[in-house]
């Protein structure tokens, strides 16, 4: 169910539970929609659906086990015989208006739970001694540039060849720049693009990951026309106009 009724869904869901009316769970069962049924009836709110939970909130999953498998009278059937009335179920509906109406936030334990969440999650600054420590071992060397903000300055020729035999990857990454906390906000604006241009002097964008079929094959099947050289200039003005600018101006627009 969790797998097809989530946010971005677009159609209705409808979840159908089947069980077994000659069995113990299906008298169970039955007993409670069937009481379910009557309330929801004689009070005339759907809503008792919603609480059914809080009625049940002190039985414990063995009780529902050994009443609907093994037949025992439980806290569970108990509580379907005594508790189960009309006016306990008004009572749960009262209570979860005024709980949805005003409701306290305890910010002592939100606090503590997300002091106890970072002390379990892998902090940044041990993947950056992992990554100082086998990077440079390797022969690697790599340097602050700003804060919180790195780049390569040497590539180990173990991490060079492997790229170049077993990714086909030979661009050179020490342009690259990186960070190890994901909410350093330094390079959070800064895009690679790959500007391209056909036989009409036309340019476009177009993946990064273009670069990896740049490499020229060993025979074509077809006679290949390249284009012309274009300047440089051309391009940086054109980029400037398309991307920069803006990019630039989307940016300043969030801040």
């Amino acid at each position: 169910m969790g797998r097809i009724h989530r946010y971005g869904q677009k159609e209705d869901v409808l979840v159908f539970n089947l069980v077994a009316k000659n069995t113990r769970e299906g008298k169970v069962l039955g007993k409670l929609l069937e009481k379910l049924d009557i309330i929801r009836s004689q009070i005339g709110d759907d809503r008792v659906y919603d609480v059914i939970s809080d009625v049940f909130e002190e039985v414990s999953l063995d009780d529902i086990t050994h009443s609907t498998l093994d037949g025992q009278y439980t806290h569970y059937n108990h509580v379907i015989d005594t508790r189960l009335t009309n006016e306990a179920i008004k009572q749960k509906i009262r209570e979860q208006k005024a709980s949805l109406a005003c409701s306290k936030i305890d910010y002592k334990d939100a606090r503590h739970l997300k002091e106890t969440s970072d002390e379990k999650r892998l902090q940044p600054i041990y993947i950056r001694m992992f990554f100082e420590k086998a990077f440079r071992s390797l022969g690697g060397e790599f340097q602050q540039i700003r804060k919180s903000i790195f780049k390569i300055t040497k590539i180990p020729d173990v991490i060079f060849n492997t790229l170049r035999d077993d990714y086909n990857m030979r661009a050179d990454v020490r342009d690259i720049l990186f960070c190890f906390h994901k909410s350093d906000e330094s390079i959070a604006d800064e895009r690679l693009m790959l500007v391209c241009g056909n036989h009409e002097s036309e340019y476009s964008t177009t993946s990064p990951a273009k670069l990896i079929d740049l490499q020229p094959p060993v025979k074509f099947a077809k006679t290949i026309n390249p284009p012309d050289a274009v300047s440089v200039d051309d391009v940086q003005m054109w980029s400037f106009s398309h991307i920069t600018k803006p990019h630039f101006e989307e940016t300043a627009d969030r801040a």
